[in-house]
C-alpha cells in the first residue's frame, strides 16, 4: 500500500495490547486525524490512524468505524440494470464453479460506497446490484466502474439493524453495457456508538 495523502503519524501499534492481534494501525500525529478502530478478537477500541504500510491480513485485525448516510438520498438502481442482472444471473449459474469457496447466486440491491486505501469516503454511497456471494466475497453488477480499491457494503439484516463490511474490489472489467465487480470481503464495520463518518 502507498502512502499517497497520509497524515503524519506517530508511533506504529503493531499488535492489540489486550490480546496481541496484529493491527495496521499508528498513532495520530493531529488527533483530528484519528478515527475509532476495533480490535475484530477482543473489541479493544484505538484512537489512531492506519499505518502507512499494512497488509490485508492486518486489516482483518480491525473494525474502522461504522459509517452513516441517509438511505433517502442514495439514488435506486435502475429497473433496466436490475431486469439485466435476473437475466445475466440465470444463465451465469449454468457455469463451472471454479472458486474455493461456493458462490450462491443472489440477486439483491444493496448500498455500497467506494472508499480509499486510507479507508476514507470517496464520492457519495450509491446502489448496486449483487449477483452472487459467497463466505469470501460478493460479486456486484453496477452501472459505473469502481475505482477505488475498497467499497463498504451497507447490507439489510433482520431487525432493521445494517450489517456493514469492508470489501476490497479484486476484479473490475465490462458486462454488457454495465461493470462487473468482484469483491473480497475484509472485515465488518465496528456498531459501537463512537463518532461516525459521514455525519
Amino acid at each position: 500500500m502507498s502512502g499517497i495523502g497520509l497524515q503524519s503519524v506517530g508511533t506504529r501499534i503493531s499488535t492489540c495490547s489486550t490480546c496481541e492481534t496484529p493491527l495496521p494501525l499508528s498513532e495520530a500525529a493531529d488527533l483530528e486525524d484519528a478515527r475509532i478502530w476495533v480490535c475484530s478478537r477482543c473489541g479493544t477500541e484505538y484512537n489512531a490512524v492506519l499505518a502507512p504500510n499494512y497488509s490485508i491480513d492486518e486489516l482483518r485485525g480491525i473494525r474502522p468505524e461504522p459509517v452513516i448516510f441517509d438511505p433517502q438520498l442514495v439514488q435506486p438502481v435502475a429497473p433496466a440494470m436490475l431486469a439485466f442482472a435476473q437475466r445475466f444471473g440465470a444463465r451465469d449459474n449454468n457455469n463451472v464453479e471454479k472458486r474455493s469457496s461456493t458462490r450462491h447466486p443472489v440477486i439483491a440491491t444493496l448500498t455500497a460506497w467506494e472508499f480509499d486505501e486510507q479507508l476514507r469516503p470517496v464520492g457519495e454511497p450509491f446502489q448496486t446490484i449483487c449477483r452472487n456471494l459467497s463466505s469470501g466475497g460478493v460479486c456486484l453488477i453496477n452501472d459505473r466502474a469502481i475505482l477505488s480499491e475498497f467499497l463498504v457494503l451497507d447490507l439489510g439484516a433482520a431487525g432493521g439493524m445494517p450489517i456493514q463490511t469492508l470489501a476490497r474490489v479484486l476484479r473490475r472489467r465490462p458486462l454488457g453495457p454495465y461493470h462487473d465487480i468482484g469483491t473480497e470481503l475484509v472485515t465488518k464495520l465496528a456498531t459501537s456508538n463512537s463518532k461516525m463518518l459521514g455525519q
